[in-house]
């Protein structure tokens, strides 16, 4: 049961629950079939949930609103491999994620100003895609490598209320009798009347590199460095003009000097190195920016290593 918000009887005269219960059965099932000591193929299908509940911030009956339980299917199928004698390495997964009732936080404006924080389940979720992963070692010290990610993830199965929102808002801003422009730009409502994109799911390029210099036999000194690009996405949930970012990279450097038998290490590091002032969240329309170029050192001892 929940906390009580006013009284049991306000909530159900509310048209909300008392009490939630779920039972599901999350199987996991998963083939692999190696080609050689190198190479395997895989393929696997999972079943999860996430339980409901409800908006613990409402203050109210009507604002104590529940939502239901996630539920996905979750599918997989790929490659592992090493080649030349281990100095090359290739993967690839293929994914298919299947969400019913997604849970999704987002904003409300009340015609007063104020704002609500609400989860309810908009829709359901498909996003299919590939990753693909290239690791190589072409001389002794130096790695090398890239990582691709591919997405495409849209809503489906959107809920009725969601399609009366969204009818509502496209009345209103055509003018049209019954139409309420204050319905547009809530939750997955874009400020137009069309549904936003799902958050967060860009297409992704990775690459770096680390070489092992070394300081006499004992003194390994790696550098490292990688850089990131992330497509264009959408950073919050009403899909408004702010929260639409273009692609954007960011660069990362590293640099470790350890002593491996006196058990020491010294790591000096930049994110963000570039400085790049970027958008990476939106929450009714005010957005979050990331973390300025930041510099840190960090020196580790392990007490235990024999010397």
């Amino acid at each position: 049961p929940i906390a009580n918000r006013g009284s049991s009887a306000n909530l159900v005269a509310a048209g909300i629950p008392l009490v939630q219960n779920t039972k599901l059965v999350t199987p996991r099932v998963a083939l692999k079939y190696d080609i050689n000591s190198d190479v395997n193929l895989f393929a696997s299908a999972t079943r999860g949930f996430k339980s409901g509940g409800w908006n613990a911030r409402g203050t109210t009956s009507v604002a104590t609103q529940a939502f239901a339980p996630e539920k996905v299917w979750s599918y997989e199928a790929g490659l592992r491999s090493e080649w030349m004698d281990r100095k090359l390495r290739f993967n690839v997964t293929a994914f298919l994620t299947e969400v019913q009732d997604l849970q999704t936080p987002s904003a409300f404006v009340a015609p007063n100003g104020a704002i609500s924080f609400i989860t309810r389940n908009f829709a359901g979720l498909d996003n299919k895609g590939v990753e693909v992963e290239l690791i190589a070692s072409p001389v002794e010290g130096l790695t090398l490598f890239a990582f691709l990610g591919l997405q495409d993830a849209k809503y489906v199965d959107i809920n009725p209320s969601i399609i009366t929102q969204q009818r509502e808002c496209l009345a209103g801003i055509a003018g049209q009798a019954g139409g309420n422009v204050a319905r547009c730009n809530q939750g997955i409502v874009n400020p137009s009347g069309g549904i936003a994109p799902p958050v967060r799911t860009p297409d992704t390029l990775t690459l770096g590199g680390s070489y092992e210099f070394r300081l006499g036999s004992e003194l390994p000194l790696p550098p490292n460095v990688l850089w990131s690009r992330t497509g264009p996405n959408n950073v919050g949930t009403n899909g408004a003009p702010p929260s639409l970012v273009a692609a954007y990279d960011q660069v990362d450097l590293g640099l470790t000097l350890a002593h491996e038998a006196g058990g020491w290490s010294i790591q000096a590091n930049c994110r963000n190195c570039t400085d790049t002032a970027q958008i990476v969240s939106s929450l009714s329309d005010l957005v979050y920016i990331q973390d300025p170029r930041t510099w840190g050192v960090t020196f580790k001892y392990n007490f235990g290593a024999r010397r």
